[in-house]
């Protein structure tokens, strides 16, 4: 579990969810699990634009991902404070 001073609700809505879910598998270092919860539709973009970085499907994501995530001993997502929209207005 992540380090926190946020405890959720009994039943977080979906997107809450899968945010904590997200967070715990950062903490866990746990590709397998990061990259479950995408969809198979990822599209990665680095942003600034100006980088000329391409915009990566999920598997490229996962190559990337999987380099990445050696480099680090550990890694704690904490969390203080979220806010759940009840709707999102397109």
């Amino acid at each position: 579990m992540f380090s926190t001073s946020f405890i959720p609700p009994p039943s977080p809505p979906p997107n809450l969810r899968t945010f904590l879910a997200y967070c715990d598998a950062l903490n866990e270092l746990d590709c397998a699990k990061i990259l479950d919860l995408f969809d198979d539709n990822l599209r990665h973009h680095t942003l600034p634009k100006s980088l000329g970085k391409p915009v990566l499907n999920k598997a490229q994501y996962d190559e990337i991902l999987t380099g990445i995530i050696p480099m680090f001993k550990a890694f704690c997502v904490s969390l203080s404070r979220i806010t759940v929209a009840s709707s999102i207005a397109d």
